[in-house]
């Protein structure tokens, strides 16, 4: 079955799952499609369902959009939607992390170049001090907590912010190529004006399928085995083992998704999240930068939970992974 279909098929169970209006037009079923699948993988139990909550304040689609579908920011792993929000992570956080989240979908099969120069103007526009594209209230909205990231946080940031721009359509093809050049003047322009950090990511009928499948964590991943061994059975565990694999491969292979993002929903079991700039953390980091050999020694590993593990030629295979410790 071709890409496009299996997008399809995956659109039409997240209309039937959400039971969103049949009128509806494909444009903007593909549109929160894609919106759900990519915030999902930034904070997954806030990006729940599709009424009254963030997806409907990140959707700036309509007149004046500045070509511009939704705009997200990600404060310290947490979608915000308000300046206030941001002033209560200051108050209990020491430092700030931020990345802005920029998102423009096309369902046609195909990649518009004059589309896709539309939605960069618009980014620009966006970044810019003063704004003179026409903009709708809801862009004005973000436009202000824009400012105020840049204005009044400054001397809270642990780095630049980051920006992240996903241009998504329903496309079999993975031929940028005739858009490359404007994709890097974009890229080249913020990172004079507004971060250090800028990545435009092309999602295609194919990557979009995968990563709506990561947001119902129906996914697998493969990791390297350096060492093994089989644990002793246990009631209701089919199969166990432990393993030894290099950080930099687990983290590649298991903890990023095909959008270059964390997988959150990874984590979605696990009873104690990352807890911020902790002592203990601060120190399990001291380790690893000052006494990497002793890392092993200090510190027990990862558990991970999943449905189905396969193991050949030095490789483990795993479905629907989970991890429960080692957060």
């Amino acid at each position: 079955m071709s890409s496009y279909l299996m997008l399809k098929n995956a659109m039409k169970e997240f209309s039937e799952y959400f039971e969103l209006d049949k009128s509806i037009s494909e444009s903007k079923l593909f549109a929160k499609f894609v919106n759900y699948t990519i915030l999902k993988s930034y904070q997954p139990n806030v990006v729940s369902d599709l009424s009254g909550n963030i997806l409907d304040l990140v959707d700036v689609d309509g007149s004046n959009d500045m070509g511009i579908d939704a705009i997200a920011i990600a404060v310290n792993g947490e979608l915000i939607t308000s300046i206030e929000q941001i002033k209560s992570i200051i108050k209990e956080q020491s430092g700030l992390g931020i990345t802005f989240i920029l998102i423009q979908s096309k369902c046609s099969k195909k990649i518009d170049a004059g589309e896709f120069g539309k939605f960069a103007d618009g980014v620009e526009d966006y970044f810019d001090n003063e704004h003179n594209e026409p903009h709708n209230e809801e862009i004005e909205s973000w436009i202000k907590i824009k400012e105020y990231i840049y204005e009044e946080t400054l001397g809270k940031w642990e780095r630049s912010p980051k920006i992240q721009l996903f241009y998504a359509s329903a496309t079999d093809s993975d031929d940028t190529e005739h858009i490359t050049g404007k994709a890097k003047n974009l890229e080249k322009n913020l990172k004079a004006k507004k971060c250090d950090d800028c990545e435009i990511i092309f999602l295609n009928a194919k990557k979009l399928f995968k990563l709506y499948q990561e947001s119902k964590n129906e996914f697998q991943v493969e990791i390297e085995v350096k060492d093994s061994f089989q644990i002793d059975e246990a009631e209701g565990v089919i199969e166990s083992q432990v393993i030894l694999c290099r950080a930099k491969n687990f983290v590649e292979n298991v903890m990023i998704s095909e959008d270059g993002n964390k997988r959150k929903l990874l984590f979605e079991d696990n009873v104690r999240d990352f807890q911020g700039e902790t002592r203990v953390n601060k120190e399990i980091l001291e380790t690893l930068t000052k006494q990497p050999k002793h890392f092993a020694l200090m510190n027990n590993g990862v558990t991970i939970t999943c449905s189905e593990l396969r193991s050949s030629n030095r490789k483990i295979n795993i479905t629907n992974p989970r991890i429960v410790n080692g957060c």
